[in-house]
């Protein structure tokens, strides 16, 4: 269990010169996994929301302003009030301006038409948007000049790290860089001391073999300790 009295046993225990460094490793693990039990519980327990079944890229998108723009002209062409300006913005999205210039039949037809075209271009909406994300990834990899592999083992490193930070915040009200404990850092090859306040920093310095460990409390870490 994680608490306060935990943690300041640890730092008693490594002055004393007692190696922590497993102990300490086994509890994040615990930590870990409690904060992912509870997060899949959690998730289980709220309500899902599909936003569509296909697979967005800007050719798709192209094909559904067209729907969009002629849609609108059909309904002007048929009395609908209908917004001008919106109009204006999809014939400059889809570069489409002969809709003013075409009865109600034909915008009807060409309605159809764009049904048809993105239709057809559903059935290879997963394949365009695979290539999307990976001329996407290959522009932000040639930026950074890595490879794409390195680039997407980067990301996953990323997103675990900003998903780890969201939970511990949300499980214990607060992030690792929120002030839990003042502890007075020494090094015993410089002798330079300094304060750290965050949980980060602190189990940083308790997994150094070169830092000595002093702690007094600032405040407790959580009124709901794990």
């Amino acid at each position: 269990m994680l608490s306060f009295d935990t943690l300041k046993q640890f730092c008693e225990s490594h002055r004393q010169g007692i190696d922590v460094h497993d102990e300490i490793g086994y509890l994040h693990a615990e930590l870990s996994t409690k904060m992912h039990k509870i997060k899949s519980k959690v998730d289980s327990k709220l309500s899902k929301f599909f936003n569509g079944t296909t697979p967005w890229s800007p050719q798709i998108q192209t094909h559904r302003d067209r729907i969009d723009y002629w849609h609108s002209i059909l309904r002007a062409k048929t009395g609908v009030l209908t917004s001008k300006n919106a109009i204006k913005r999809l014939s400059i999205k889809t570069g489409e301006y002969s809709g003013h210039y075409l009865n109600a039949a034909e915008a009807l037809a060409k309605l159809k038409c764009a049904w048809k075209e993105y239709r057809a271009a559903k059935k290879i909406a997963n394949a365009l948007r695979l290539t999307y994300q990976e001329e996407l990834m290959s522009k932000k990899a040639a930026d950074r000049k890595v490879t794409t592999e390195q680039l997407t083992k980067m990301m996953i490193r990323e997103e675990r790290s900003r998903q780890e930070g969201r939970d511990s915040k949300q499980i214990r009200g607060r992030n690792i860089k929120s002030p839990v404990l003042k502890a007075e850092v020494t090094n015993f090859i410089t002798g330079i001391s300094r304060i750290v306040e965050t949980q980060e920093e602190i189990v940083a310095a308790l997994l150094n073999p070169t830092f000595a460990v002093s702690l007094r409390l600032l405040e407790r870490p959580s009124a709901y300790p794990l």
